[in-house]
């Protein structure tokens, strides 16, 4: 019951965004979700999984850890947008249409989250695609109506790479599982390739599309064209949430395929390709951000290095799968705190050109406070909680004696902090370059504000709960991975 009143929520906020004080109604409905959350949080620490509509619908660990980051961080963006939305002075009829969409995106990544289908996974993760095309052009400029084209094609052609993924990993399993629909049902693929009911040659080759596939979709190089121009044209809130959720649900289906390999003994395979891309994906960042003249286009690319790493952090297994799941959480709540930071400066000064951004402590000093910590927070600074995942990334490198790619995952890491800090400490300090304060309201601080309070904190604590989830992910959900 409560999958699908996980799902009914964001439907009736489609249905509410026509109405006036849709901003409001979606607060109110996005805690309301958040609530369910906590609920089957607790359900599945309790029984191991939850299952509805037929065994379609599922809920396990690492369902549940991307569903408290959906709902969670949706509840925030809800916050942050109203202020948002005023000083960026949008028309009511743009309000309905930014707040519709923003329900039709959260429900496709809930429904990615909880799909035990592959099939409806599939659906979900196009659904995201046909959503965020509209609000990533949602300014309707040049740039922002080019940048939702190249994000709508790039994202779709991989995506049906995935769809072929798909299709042969459901012929891979048809001799033992029949030719019918639950035989893409997650739970029942895993114990068909574990008694050796699927051709592993085809899973093989379906993992392959796979990757490529939904690859494309996490922005991992050299799949991640798209990233950089989507994350700087959409409004800001939209760009935390595609950062800091959308990328997290495409590497968790990723996982999903590769973990039935796995179960089937092919291991190795699923590892040496994470890892691969992973550590591609990292280097190239590291390149790209050095010579970055956009500060958000900045935060796009560093995107793509953590979803490097995280994917890297998958290959190598065993504590790996803890720390890349730490990771995804970290990496969620800092970039949405960069990203809504950044967001401040564009509202404020209007440009998203680093060089013409100077002083930003004199005329913007809380969000200059707020965007300096959230830049060393990102780049694994301690005490920040990235720090703590991300020596967890490097150390299971070690451990599993894959030094080449981790060694290269340090260089990129070293690349990441010259590049952001670089950039960012040219924009905090200096003559300023406009005159007077600058500032923004409160309610689009205390976000940002809130969101630091907790990436410092969990950076040497970690709740009881979460821990539980992160232990179960990797002893578990993700054990062949």
């Amino acid at each position: 019951m409560e999958l699908i009143l996980l799902l009914v929520v964001p439907v009736i906020g489609m249905v509410v965004s026509f109405l006036p004080k849709r901003e409001y109604s979606f607060l109110v409905l996005s805690g309301i979700n958040l609530g369910i959350a906590v609920e089957i949080l607790n359900l599945v620490l309790r029984k191991g999984g939850i299952f509805a509509l037929s065994n379609y619908l599922f809920a396990d660990s690492l369902s549940v850890l991307l569903i408290l980051i959906i709902t969670a961080l949706t509840f925030l963006a809800g916050i942050y947008s109203i202020p948002y939305l005023k000083l960026e002075e949008v028309e009511e009829k743009d309000k309905t249409r930014y707040f519709f969409l923003l329900n039709a995106f959260v429900f496709s990544m809930l429904l990615t989250a909880v799909s035990n289908n592959l099939g409806i996974l599939w659906v979900g993760i196009e659904a995201t695609t046909l959503s965020t095309a509209f609000l990533v052009s949602f300014y309707k400029n040049p740039s922002s109506i080019e940048a939702g084209w190249k994000y709508l094609i790039l994202c779709s052609v991989g995506i049906a790479f995935a769809l072929f993924g798909v299709v042969i990993l459901f012929f891979s399993a048809a001799s033992s599982l029949g030719y019918e629909a639950d035989a893409l049902n997650w739970t029942n693929l895993m114990k068909a390739a574990s008694s050796g009911g699927i051709n592993v040659n085809l899973a093989k080759l379906a993992f392959a599309f796979v990757l490529i596939g939904f690859g494309t979709k996490m922005g991992l190089a050299p799949m991640h064209t798209w990233l950089p121009d989507a994350h700087s044209q959409a409004p800001s809130p939209v760009s935390a949430l595609l950062s800091g959720v959308l990328l997290n649900c495409a590497a968790a289906s990723i996982l999903r395929v590769g973990n039935v390999l796995g179960a089937a003994g092919e291991k190795e395979i699923v590892s040496n390709l994470l890892i691969f891309f992973g550590a591609l994906s990292v280097i190239l960042a590291g390149l790209f951000l050095l010579k970055q003249k956009d500060y958000k286009r900045m935060l796009a690319f560093s995107s793509m290095e953590h979803m490097g790493l995280i994917a890297m952090s998958s290959g190598f297994g065993g504590i790996g799968i803890f720390a890349a799941m730490f990771h995804i959480l970290n990496h969620a709540l800092t970039k949405t705190l960069l990203f809504m930071s950044a967001g401040n400066v564009l509202s404020s000064l209007h440009t998203r050109e680093i060089e013409k951004v100077r002083g930003l402590f004199k005329v913007m000093p809380v969000t200059a406070f707020l965007f300096g910590l959230g830049t060393l927070a990102i780049t694994g600074t301690p005490p920040f909680s990235i720090f703590s995942s991300e020596f967890l990334i490097i150390t299971s490198g070690f451990l599993t004696h894959h030094l080449l790619a981790t060694l290269t995952a340090m260089a990129g890491l070293i690349m990441v902090f010259s590049g952001l800090g670089l950039h960012v400490t040219k924009m905090l300090f200096g003559e300023p370059s406009f005159e007077g304060n600058r500032e923004v309201p409160f309610l689009q601080l205390i976000v940002p504000l809130f969101l630091l309070i907790i990436v410092l904190i969990s950076g040497v604590y970690i709740c009881q709960p979460i821990e539980e989830l992160l232990n179960d992910i990797q002893n578990n959900v993700l054990r062949f991975v």
